[in-house]
């Protein structure tokens, strides 16, 4: 990951703050997604401990479509290895 910024204002209904990031992925390609698990505040107080962050990708079921498909986020956290 090299940028990430914390999100203050969103649409209705979402909390904030929350982190979005840019994760660079082994295979030399760059996706957007929200970082899970880290602290928005300590993001900002030192950003350094987020950059070159290890991630590992999650998905999770938010809903149904309407064709009864589910409706899948991705977004990434913290590695733990």
């Amino acid at each position: 990951m090299y940028v990430f910024s914390v999100v203050h204002q969103s649409f209705p209904g979402i909390k904030t703050p929350y982190v979005t990031a840019i994760v660079d992925l082994p295979e030399g390609v760059s996706v957007r997604a929200n970082l899970m698990d880290v602290d928005p505040e300590q993001a900002q107080k030192e950003p350094n401990k987020v950059f070159n962050l290890p991630v590992e990708l999650v998905d999770q079921r938010r809903g149904k479509d309407r064709e009864a498909h589910d409706v899948v986020a991705f977004s990434y956290r913290p590695s733990k290895n």
